[in-house]
């Protein structure tokens, strides 16, 4: 069933523990890790390493369902699709409703686009992909549903990694890994999470900040302040996939937050199935 949207551009209050990846550092006696013994668990828990590097093409497809949890309200249900091809990306979320179509994510290798709610207005997750192109560019979005995961293939992506340890994260403990690209936004921040004990991949927490700009006069300085945006993937459901374990459903929370407007938090989430029984091109 649909429900109307409002689309709100902030909602009071600024509670946000539960609804995005807070965290908590877990008071245990660990195992002593390095971030590539992390990496090298992770890979393990992808299934056959001569399966997992023979898939260069991946297509999925299911349903999407979207609500507003702050800043407005409404939920619609609708489809979802990504497919992946080595370093391309197609991804695309679709709903019947006025005021929102849906999400689209397009790379070709070098070119990044994304859908608009109108002409000259991105979508949240569009806008937030598109601002900090290296999350795609990288083959961080969509987890390790994407052929181009980044993790198994270190080397060539010259990325760095520290270990920050066993967290809570949304109820869940889970392995921190830091991620910073070769060449990344100076303030986007990556966080990758992996299940404590299968290493699996559960989710990545992007963030970033947008400063004040600067003030004409004094009393707009004063009434100025940074925005906070989140963009989090939660992955569960894991299920074997012609040989690999794969996440079945795909969670994307954004947020944008300051303190004294309070906050704006819009959810999706995915049932995505394979939508083939061997690997084709794009558009095949």
């Amino acid at each position: 069933m649909r429900q109307s949207l409002q689309l709100g551009l902030m909602a009071s209050g600024a509670v946000l523990l539960g609804l995005l990846g807070t965290e908590f550092t877990v008071a245990q006696k660990e195992e002593k890790l390095k971030a590539e013994d992390v990496v090298a668990k992770h890979l393990q828990s992808l299934g056959d390493p001569a399966k997992v590097a023979a898939v260069k093409t991946r297509r999925l497809e299911g349903t999407a369902d979207f609500k507003i949890v702050m800043g407005g309200a409404g939920n619609l249900a609708g489809n979802a699709k990504f497919v992946s091809d080595e370093g391309k990306l197609q991804f695309l979320m679709v709903f019947e409703d006025p005021m929102y179509h849906g999400e689209r994510v397009s790379f070709d290798g070098e070119k990044l686009e994304v859908g608009t709610l109108r002409p000259g207005a991105r979508t949240p997750v569009g806008d937030f992909l598109f601002n900090n192109n290296e999350i795609v560019r990288e083959g961080l979005f969509g987890g390790v549903l994407s052929t181009a995961w980044p993790l198994k293939d270190l080397a060539g992506r010259q990325a760095r990694l520290k270990y920050d340890g066993i967290k809570t994260v949304n109820g869940q403990k889970v392995h921190v890994l830091r991620y910073q690209a070769k060449k990344q936004s100076g303030d986007l921040e990556i966080k990758l999470y992996f299940e404590a004990e299968t290493f699996r991949h559960a989710g990545t927490l992007y963030k970033t900040t947008a400063g004040a700009t600067i003030a004409a006069t004094p009393d707009q300085a004063a009434r100025q302040e940074n925005l906070d945006y989140t963009l989090e993937e939660s992955f569960s459901d894991f299920k074997d996939v012609t040989g690999m374990t794969l996440p079945a459903r795909w969670k994307i929370s954004y947020s944008r937050t300051t303190h004294r407007k309070g906050n704006s938090i819009w959810q999706w989430e995915l049932n995505l199935n394979s939508a083939e029984a061997a690997p084709k091109k794009p558009g095949a």
